[in-house]
């Protein structure tokens, strides 16, 4: 990325002439990009790859302006020039794809396996930077399963509750319920006495599977079920919503 800025920022300042007001927009569209990289390198307190969309938005709006011209350059050039170059360019296209890029982590077909999710979820750290894709893919199969086990044994008038702050926000807007911190609960007696609805505490992906984004050890979920839950009411691979009592 420093690479192409930099050959971008010369290219576009020097290879052409330009007045005052051309360069000062190339100025202010390059400069604030290499000031960006340069922050995320050296000083962005996290590696995330969002902090760096803005200049590499600029990078490749200007980049993809760059090939454009060079194509243009050709239509200049005679017939025997031409083919050679367009040649010369097709390989070096075709042996960068096949040389660059890993295909181990494309997916050419519908159905995403679990294989290669977690796959997908192990590049994500790649080099020591958060990529694509910038969040964990939950298994669909369980969500579609405890969405229907939600509308069965929840009401309207129920109360859901999060431990943690394991927010299982994923889940919240597929089953149309806000989803209250467990300290509600626990400190305000009057969620625990009133009769009208039951309360549920809700465990999500972080806390259950067994993939590479689970931040809790194994004996968490029976450390909770024992002191929270009065029962079990559904569970799978990536969720739990048990009861709790009503004192």
């Amino acid at each position: 990325m420093w690479v192409v800025t930099c050959v971008l920022f010369f290219y576009y300042y020097f290879s052409k002439k330009k007045n005052r007001r051309q360069k000062f927009i190339i100025k202010l569209l390059i400069v604030p990009s290499f000031l960006l990289l340069l922050w995320y390198i050296l000083i962005a307190p996290t590696p995330w790859t969002r902090y760096v969309w803005p200049a590499m938005i600029i990078v490749m709006i200007l980049f993809s302006v760059l090939l454009d011209d060079l194509i243009k350059m050709v239509f200049f050039l005679n017939n025997k020039t031409r083919i050679i170059f367009t040649v010369v360019l097709m390989i070096f296209i075709g042996t960068s794809i096949f040389l660059i890029f890993d295909w181990n982590k494309f997916c050419f077909q519908f159905n995403i396996t679990e294989d290669k999710l977690s796959l997908w979820d192990k590049y994500r750290f790649e080099r020591g930077t958060v990529g694509s894709p910038p969040l964990p893919i939950f298994n669909l199969k369980d969500q579609k399963e405890i969405v229907e086990k939600f509308s069965f044994y929840v009401s309207t008038e129920d109360k859901v509750f999060y431990h943690g702050w394991f927010l299982v926000a994923e889940l919240s807007p597929l089953v149309n319920k806000v989803f209250f911190p467990l300290q509600r609960y626990l400190k305000n007696d009057v969620e625990r006495l009133y009769k009208r609805h039951k309360n549920f505490l809700i465990l999500g992906p972080y806390q259950l599977t067994n993939q590479n984004w689970k931040i809790v050890d194994n004996k968490y979920i029976s450390l909770i079920v024992a002191k929270l839950c009065s029962k079990i009411v559904f569970t799978n691979k990536s969720y739990m919503l048990c009861e709790l009592p009503a004192i």
